[in-house]
Order: C-alpha cells, then structure tokens, then sequence
C-alpha cells in the first residue's frame, strides 16, 4: 500500500468514525466522569457520617461537618423544591454528642422544611425557594 493510498484511507476512516466530533467530546465526558465518581464519594462518605447506628457513647463532633453531610445524604429531598444555601462559621469548636442522633435532628429538620416548601409550591404555584441553613459562634460575655 502506498502512502497517498494509506492516506485516502485513514481519511476516510476518520471521517466515518467523526474524529473532529470524539476529540471535542471525549475530554468533556472523562471530565463529567471525574465529576460524578468526586459527587459519589462526597455522598457515600456524608452517608456513613449520617447513617452511624444510635451509638450510646459521646463523641467530639465538628458541627460543619455533620450539618455538611446531613445536606448532602438529603439534597434529593430538597433540590425540586429549594436551592440550599449554607452560612456556617468556621470557628465553631467540636461539641460532644450522640453523632447519629444529632445528624437526625438535622434530617428532620430539613426534610421537614423541604416538605413545607413543596406544599407551598402545590398552593400558591410559586417558583423554588430557597432553604438557608446558618450557624454561628455564640461567645459568651459573662
């Protein structure tokens, strides 16, 4: 075979395949891969903090961490209903506390919100709303 032959051929076998288009849309798709397989571990780890059996010993708990987690084991109860938005305080020391019970007061308390915006939306046809969860450092001046 010869080159100019070789050449036709290539040619033609890249533009059946639409070499133009997979190089456009190959980097996009492994980009939305990595973004999904980052997603998917964020919510498997936010699902083991959340999910920690009702444990009958104290543990320090950093506050962002499991208010971040309990948002992400409930974004798909709020995401129709609701963009989140969080303020948290990065100060906020570590509490002692039942882990899994407190991560389910923050369940029920944003499920609950969550079902009050959607009931809204039935009522009043309204646009989503937004759930805004803020915490802070409460110093003590006494």
């Amino acid at each position: 075979m010869t080159f100019r032959l070789f050449r036709t051929e290539l040619n033609k076998v890249c533009q059946q395949a639409d070499l133009n288009f997979l190089l456009d849309e190959i980097p996009q798709a492994l980009d939305q891969t990595l973004q999904g397989t980052t997603n998917v571990t964020r919510i498997v780890r936010a699902m083991k903090c959340c999910s920690l059996p009702g444990s009958e010993c104290f543990q320090e708990v950093d506050l962002n961490w499991a208010l971040e987690s309990t948002l992400i084991v409930s974004r798909s109860e709020c995401k129709y209903c609701a963009d989140l938005k969080t303020e948290f305080s990065p100060n906020l020391p570590t509490i002692r506390c039942l882990p899994g019970e407190l991560n389910q007061v923050f369940l029920n308390l944003i499920v609950n919100a969550a079902h009050t915006m959607q009931e809204r939306q039935q009522v009043e046809k309204d646009t989503q709303g937004t759930l805004t969860v803020i915490h802070w450092e409460f110093v003590n001046q006494y």
